[in-house]
């Protein structure tokens, strides 16, 4: 998991992809299992799979939109419900 970065390009077929942190650094990975851009719409992941052939993806909007919510932790500062996940 990376946080404050962004891979910037992904090759497939190698198995390989570049991550760009937000200080500058560039970092080459290789041999992923999986890999997961949650970069939006415009996702240098989501662009190269759309190159191959065999890839099939159908997008629909929402028709609420954007929804944030805030949870506040508890009196003595401990999270309410696990930190540790994703929702």
């Amino acid at each position: 998991m990376h946080y404050q970065s962004k891979i910037s390009s992904i090759d497939i077929e190698n198995g390989s992809f570049e991550v760009e942190y937000k200080d500058g650094r560039k970092e080459f990975k290789k041999d992923y299992i999986r890999i997961f851009g949650c970069d939006g719409t415009f996702s240098a992941v989501l662009r190269e799979f759309q190159k191959l052939e065999e890839f099939k993806m159908e997008l629909k909007e929402s028709e609420y939109g954007y929804t944030e919510f805030y949870i506040p932790p508890n009196h003595d500062g401990s999270f309410r419900i696990p930190g540790n996940v994703f929702y």
